[in-house]
């Protein structure tokens, strides 16, 4: 066994000289998979080099010529895969292109650009104890703006659904291109402490070969949850949300925004469609329209009330239908796709507790959350005296 792992590693390793990849290893007793890209150590980071001591994005000035992302500087980006123009067709509004500093290595492409996965890579790469494999998927950025200073959390529906509509048109383009995909990761980061290296508004999207560890006990969770009970959890939680009123943000035609029951941190929103659908690529026009609707104003009721916070933004869908084991599986049954929005704000942060537990620590009830969303600021700053919560940022 340990001959065969030194020789599974090294195989890998003369695989990586060949070809800049990062690699994925995995953790045999936790089936935790880690991926090492230590490419991405060159990155820029804005977020910690601010010479102005500037904390807010909406601080800064609307062009930085050092900015990769900024308006002029698009030599400075790899080329644009999917682009959103103005009205007048001008200039570009949102584009979207492979991230220079990638967690994931894209594979080669033939000719005609469709990518093509080189098997002897992964032969005898095995994933057991102390093995490798290369980290071979696609890593892309959502350049939301090309204003350097523009904020997410205060952003306008129209800039929402350029985001929107670019992670739903390049994950279908990536979905289709590439068949060995089986997830895609939609996520982004605003701030430092939420991850973000560059102050230029942007979000990020990543094609993986395989269903994470997370998503796949996730799945397995609300599918057994249907085998038992003959209905989705989805349903049974939207149902109880609705029931109960008093966490509840908005809703429109087909979404609910609410704060859930067990929030993992303060402030922690969920956007979910009302109606399944497992997948978000399978959302249509109309639906991603609304989804954009009640994401900009979640997103800035929580920037009046934080006032530009650090946060991760994940839309969470199925991974890719009728891919390896997913062909057994009809998730729109027993999931759907759903968006968390969690400020970080220090409370609720992974430390020992959590790290050994699993369980997150909240020391606030999730319907004042909601209830500050619906005050004026000198109201939402007596309130939260009273109730004795402790925001700096109110």
């Amino acid at each position: 066994m340990y001959l065969d792992s030194m020789i599974t590693l090294s195989a890998s390793r003369i695989l990586l000289h060949c070809r800049p990849f990062s690699v994925f290893r995995r953790n045999a007793i936790t089936e935790q998979i880690v991926v090492f890209a230590s490419g991405r150590k060159g990155r820029p980071k804005q977020t910690d080099t601010d010479p102005g001591g500037c904390r807010k994005t909406s601080d800064h000035p609307p062009h930085d010529e050092n900015c990769p992302f900024c308006l002029g500087n698009e030599h400075k980006t790899p080329k644009t895969l999917f682009q959103i123009d103005d009205a007048k067709g001008k200039t570009w509004e949102c584009r979207v292109v492979r991230n220079a500093f990638p967690a994931v290595s894209p594979p080669e492409q033939d000719e005609s650009g469709y990518t093509v996965w080189n098997q002897s890579q992964f032969q005898g790469l095995s994933l057991g104890p102390n093995s490798e494999r290369p980290a071979i998927g696609h890593h892309e950025v959502i350049i939301e703006s090309p204003m350097h200073n523009s904020c997410t959390s205060k952003a306008a529906k129209s800039k929402i659904l350029n985001l929107v509509r670019s992670w739903h048109v390049r994950g279908n383009e990536l979905a289709a291109g590439d068949k060995n995909l089986e997830h895609i990761v939609y996520f982004k980061n605003q701030g430092a402490v939420a991850g973000a290296s560059l102050i230029h508004p942007h979000a990020q999207l990543v094609g993986l070969p395989f269903v994470p560890r997370d998503v796949r006990v996730g799945q397995l969770s609300n599918m057994n949850y249907f085998l038992r009970k003959g209905r989705s959890v989805f349903d049974r939680v939207i149902e109880e949300e609705l029931s109960a009123g008093e966490r509840i943000i908005e809703r429109n035609e087909e979404f609910i925004s609410f704060v859930p029951f067990a929030a993992t941190s303060p402030f922690n929103v969920w956007i979910m469609p009302l109606k399944s659908r497992a997948n978000f690529l399978a959302a249509g026009t109309r639906e991603l329209d609304l989804y954009a609707e009640i994401l900009s104003s979640s997103l800035n009721k929580l920037d009046r009330v934080l006032s530009e916070p650090d946060m991760n933004i994940l839309l969470k869908s199925a991974p890719l239908h009728g891919r390896h084991n997913q062909a057994a599986f009809n998730a729109d049954c027993y999931f759907r796709w759903y968006t968390t929005i969690t400020p970080r704000l220090g409370a609720g942060a992974m430390a020992g507790f959590e790290l050994g537990s699993g369980i997150f620590s909240n020391g606030n009830v999730s319907f004042l959350f909601c209830f500050l969303f619906s005050l004026p600021l000198f109201a939402r700053s007596f309130c939260c005296l009273i109730a004795n919560v402790s925001w700096h940022v109110l």
